[in-house]
Formats: structure tokens, sequence, C-alpha cells
């Protein structure tokens, strides 16, 4: 009886309408096929039925019983329908439900990094982006989720885009990229860009990730040191070279020859640039020694040779 209250009250208007006909009229075809049963066998039995007795039965017993029993059979067909239909609704709200739950949990944590990410699975298309990464698009996230790059992006950054990600794919290696690009303001822009590859679940076919993070303000800000470092570096230089004429330009000479080794022998480029400073220094110890013996023009004594050779070492010293 629930069930039926319960199909009547969720099933459309013209639906209901007719499951309410089938209640009413059930009732009545049985009550007249077993009236013309009764009626029927009050009768006398004793001859065989006539025409007009057989199409009377057949009016008023079978058709009816058999119009109750195709009502009853399209009753039943419909409460099952029904309820399958709202087992199936059930657990599609659950899933719905699950996967909203997982999506806003997704974009609270993503949203926690000031780094643009975005998803895509393996047909190269947007499965998830963060507020960050639909702001730089200067989109809706709404309008991004489930389109390729072709339909966001411009021609040159898709085909470069796509590349990556067929690249990860295939491999399943991680790989990273700097990028130089213009903003609207006419600023150039050092984007450090890393593609990751995400492993299949039940509920993901398994993508890239990409994660785009802003170095421009800390490459400014390393160029604005090092430049520091080699204006410091030249104004020591200059100093050393003031005070010995006679060697001037010698420690310029030796920081070239030093960095010009240092690439010979395959170093990284922190070390060639070690070489080069510490080669520029390798004078600065001769501050120490008085200018009177630095441009002295008569020959040297040991004692002063000495001092001057000692400076070199000096300089390691202070370096």
């Amino acid at each position: 009886m629930n069930s039926a209250v319960h199909t009547l009250n969720s099933a459309p208007s013209r639906a209901r309408w007719g499951l309410i006909a089938a209640y009413i009229m059930g009732p009545v075809l049985l009550g007249l096929s077993a009236y013309g049963l009764w009626d029927w066998l009050s009768m006398s039995t004793t001859r065989l039925p006539g025409r007009s007795e057989v199409f009377y039965i057949i009016c008023l017993v079978v058709l009816p019983l058999a119009l109750f029993l195709f009502l009853s059979v399209t009753v039943t067909q419909h409460f099952e329908h029904s309820r399958l239909s709202s087992g199936f609704q059930t657990r599609l709200d659950q899933v719905q439900k699950r996967l909203h739950y997982q999506e806003d949990l997704l974009q609270l944590i993503m949203n926690c990094h000031p780094e643009s990410v975005a998803i895509f699975d393996r047909q190269n298309r947007y499965w998830f982006v963060n507020r960050f990464a639909a702001e730089a698009l200067n989109r809706e996230t709404r309008d991004i989720v489930g389109k390729t790059p072709t339909r966001v992006l411009g021609s040159e950054k898709t085909r470069r885009l796509e590349a990556r990600l067929t690249e990860v794919n295939n491999s399943g290696r991680s790989i990273e990229a700097m990028e130089q690009s213009t903003d609207s303001q006419g600023r150039v822009r050092f984007v450090q860009v890393h593609f990751e590859t995400i492993e299949p679940s039940s509920e993901f076919p398994g993508g890239v990730m990409v994660r785009e993070e802003d170095l421009t303000n800390l490459i400014v800000e390393r160029e604005r040191r090092e430049t520091m470092l080699r204006q410091v570096i030249g104004t020591l230089v200059a100093v050393v070279d003031r005070r010995d004429p006679y060697a001037a330009g010698h420690s310029a000479r030796v920081g070239q020859l030093a960095r010009a080794i240092a690439e010979e022998m395959v170093l990284d480029e922190k070390l060639i640039e070690t070489a080069e400073i510490a080669g520029s220094l390798m004078n600065f110890g001769k501050v120490l020694v008085p200018r009177e013996i630095l441009t002295k023009t008569t020959p040297l004594s040991a004692e002063e040779l000495q001092r001057v050779r000692d400076s070199i070492l000096t300089s390691a010293d202070i370096l």
C-alpha cells in the first residue's frame, strides 16, 4: 500500500490519473466478472448454452476478467519500473553528491596554493582547473572544463602544450619547462611549468597535472643580487688596480682565464661563475701590501718580494 501511494505521489500527472483509473477499474472489472459467473451458474445447466448465452458469458465473464488481468500486469510492471527508477535515481544522487564533495575538496586544497593548476585527461581535455588557472585564462571554470586547449588557448601555446601532454602520457615521466611570456601590461613574465603524470583510478582514467609557478619576482631579485655582486667585484678589482697600476687589468684577465678553464672542464654554471669571481679577486690581498712596495720602481728586497707573494695566500684567506 505504501509503495502504491509513493508511486502515485511520484508519478507524472498523466501517469497518475492512469494509475487511479486502473485502481478503480480493477475492482469493478473483477466484480463484474464475478457477477457474470454467478449469474451464469444460477441458470439452468440441463442444456448446452446457446449462442446468446455464450456471447453473454464472453462479454460479462471472460472479457472483464481478461481486462482485469491486463490491468494487474500493467500496474505490476509500472510498480517494478518505478522501484528500479527510484533505486537508480538514489544511487545516481549519491554518486553526484560524492563527486561534488570531492570536487569541492579538490578546489579548496588547490586554491590554497597560489599556483595555476590544471588537470588534463587522456584525450588532452581539461578535467579540472583551480581558481588561479581560470583567472589566468580570463574565463569561468565551467567554460574551461571538458574542452580541449585548442578551444581555450591560442594556436602557438596549444601546440606546445599538447606536445608536452602527449610526451608525458606516452613516457609516464614528469617534465619541467621554463616559459617566457608577456602579460597584458607588457611586462615579461617567467613561468616554470611542471607536467606530472596522474595514475588512473576508479573515478579518473588518468592524465597529466600541469602546475605553473610564476618565478618572475624570484628571477628579477636574483638578477638584481647578481648585478650588485658584479658591481661589488668590479669595485674591488678597481681598488686593487689603483693600488698597483703596474698590474692593472691583470685581475680581469685571470678571471677570464679561470672561466675558460672551468668551461673546458665542463663544470656546471655555478662553479664556472665561482671560478671567474675567484680569479678576478686573486690579487685582492694586495690591499694589505703598502702602496710604496707596489709602486716601487727599484728592485724589491727579499722581504718586500715575499710580502707581495704572500698577498696571493691572503686573497685566498679573504675569499
